[in-house]
């Protein structure tokens, strides 16, 4: 089956019970998927290390909770190298992922419900400063070592808005300079329900007080920060708690967010090197939640890709594209399945995972963008249609041929010649089909004309085009001929001397002189046709043709220069 007959999205699947041969309960309730490891809760007090590059391989790490209390949610490093695991009573543990050992982090209390990893650290001995966000509201700042040492918390209060306590559902963190290490300028996006906030910061890299802990740090004392409210109408129902933010690409200089709020959905720019803070996060559209038998659709999870969203909803998977905002790829899957329970990707990775309470599903992008050329081709973005339709061109070469007819078109009808023959120039179009488009004595077709073969004859580099080559250099010489003679007659003088060096130019390229030498009579006679005597000459002393230089010097009465030539060319 071809990419093409393909939906976007490709499913597979693993219930992971049956499949793993595990024993006792397993309910999953969170998942996260990092650079070939996943690794997720089963139970209460168990997380799942499965190493996708070798299937089946698996580990049960055993998380010392206390009596009544369950793990609620995992955090995996971009790496896969460090875990953080954090229960309802809000007590924290720090798993190494490499040897499944866990250590309780004392230090660090409240449940948490995000963090923001260092993207500036890579190292498998510690997980350099993060930030966690609580589902009180908290933002701390730590660092954690691989042997579970907590090195600094720094308890930041945000007071983002009026209403206190609100869980912060995602944050992310940004190196914007590194001129100074020890106190770089960073760039937190901070999310919580109908709220989405970004604020600069400083983070002191210098070793920490012997405490270690600084409490109540106002992250607000040295820094800017603007925040957007998901606004809804007065008739409209929301789904309050919900909120998460995704941003793509995942890694890198993010440029795209989406953000799930109370109301709806919102998709964005993001410029985070903005000159001012109001333009770092920019709203492009929102759509609201959509409604199943009269009430609110609640999605379980969301994902985001460079083309689509994801939506997770308890019996199937929605991909929406980003521009159009409609649904482009479903996926229902068997009832014996499960209902979902969450959505997350992996951000090292195009894949996407779905997860319910005993099945993973892996969702894997195939030609995702095979529709996404013509979205930006009846927008009339050429260069973004053309973009994508080339990256395709061995799987859907009409399409590539259908963005450069259209682009073409838009130039000839606004008598943009030049810049229609540069694309058709591209075009396996018909030759003869294409040039008529410029046969025409109306000077901006000609100049047209003469754009588009220059380009085809550029293209002509195989020993099979010499025919063709040989054809167009005749051709192009023609047309630079009469333009020459022509403006030599009325009286040009800079405009001939400028045409005349264009064709003596055109002349010494590599696959123009090897044409001429092969057909040199045909093209002396050329020249003879429009009385073009310098060019005549220039070309006889450019190919040594020094018979020719002292004919063009008799005819012209140069008699001394003739004799000068034959002293100089003792074989003539």
């Amino acid at each position: 089956m071809s990419a093409q007959q393909l939906g976007i999205f490709v499913r597979s699947q693993q219930n992971i019970k049956r499949d793993l041969k595990l024993q006792g309960h397993v309910s999953i309730t969170a998942v996260r998927v990092c650079n070939g490891h996943m690794l997720a809760v089963i139970d209460e007090r168990t997380v799942l290390h499965q190493s996708l590059s070798t299937n089946n391989k698996y580990t049960e790490i055993k998380i010392p909770t206390g009596p009544g209390d369950a793990l609620v949610n995992i955090f995996l490093s971009p790496l896969g190298q460090h875990c953080l695991a954090t229960t309802k009573q809000g007590e924290n543990y720090y798993v190494q992922v490499k040897s499944g050992v866990a250590y309780s982090l004392k230090k660090l209390k409240g449940v948490l419900s995000s963090v923001a990893w260092n993207p500036e650290c890579i190292k498998e001995g510690e997980t350099g400063h993060i930030l966690l966000g609580t589902t009180q509201g908290a933002i701390i700042e730590t660092m954690v070592s691989s042997t579970g040492v907590v090195s600094v918390v720094k308890e930041h209060s945000t007071s983002f808005g009026t209403e206190k306590n609100l869980s912060i559902s995602d944050i992310y963190l940004y190196m914007l300079n590194d001129d100074n290490p020890k106190a770089a300028k960073w760039l937190m996006l901070v999310c919580q329900p109908g709220r989405l906030c970004s604020v600069y910061a400083s983070i002191d890299m210098s070793p920490t007080p012997k405490s270690n802990y600084i409490g109540a740090a106002n992250l607000q004392a040295d820094s800017q920060q603007i925040c957007m409210s998901m606004q809804s109408t007065a008739s409209s129902q929301t789904l309050p708690d919900l909120s998460a933010l995704l941003v793509y690409p995942p890694h890198g200089e993010a440029n795209r967010f989406l953000w799930l709020g109370p109301s709806g959905i919102t998709i964005g720019k993001i410029s985070l090197f903005a000159d001012k803070p109001r333009d770092i996060v920019e709203e492009e559209d929102h759509m609201e939640h959509r409604r199943f038998e009269g009430r609110l659709e609640r999605p379980t999870g969301v994902s985001l890709t460079e083309y689509h969203m994801l939506l997770a909803y308890p019996n199937r998977l929605n991909a929406l594209s980003i521009y159009t905002k409609t649904v482009v790829y479903e996926d229902v899957w068997p009832t014996e399945f499960g209902n979902s329970v969450g959505l997350v990707s992996d951000p090292t990775s195009e894949f996407h995972w779905l997860f319910t309470s005993h099945v993973t599903m892996k969702y894997k992008p195939v030609d995702e963008n095979r529709y996404v050329w013509r979205v930006f081709l009846e927008r009339g973005d050429y260069a973004k249609a053309l973009m994508i339709a080339r990256s395709r061109l061995e799987i859907d070469p009409e399409a590539h041929e259908l963005v450069l007819k259209r682009q073409a078109d838009k130039y000839i009808a606004e008598k943009n010649f030049t810049a229609a023959a540069e694309i058709l120039a591209q075009s396996t179009e018909a030759f003869e089909a294409v040039v008529l488009k410029f046969m025409s004595a109306d000077d901006p077709r000609h100049l047209g004309l003469k754009t588009l073969l220059e380009k085809k004859l550029d293209g002509m580099s195989r020993p099979e085009d010499r025919l063709r080559r040989e054809m167009l250099v005749i051709w192009l010489l023609e047309i630079q001929l009469a333009e020459l003679a022509e403006s030599r007659r009325e009286g040009r003088e800079q405009e001939s001397a400028d045409l005349a060096t264009h064709l003596q130019r055109f002349l010494m390229r590599k696959n123009v002189h090897d044409s001429v030498v092969v057909n040199k009579d045909a093209v002396y006679n050329l020249m003879a046709s429009h009385a073009d005597f310098d060019s005549q000459l220039f070309l006889a002393k450019q190919i040594g043709d020094f018979d020719r230089v002292v004919d063009i010097h008799l005819i012209r009465e140069h008699y001394k220069e003739a004799l000068e030539i034959l002293k100089s060319q003792a074989s003539i």
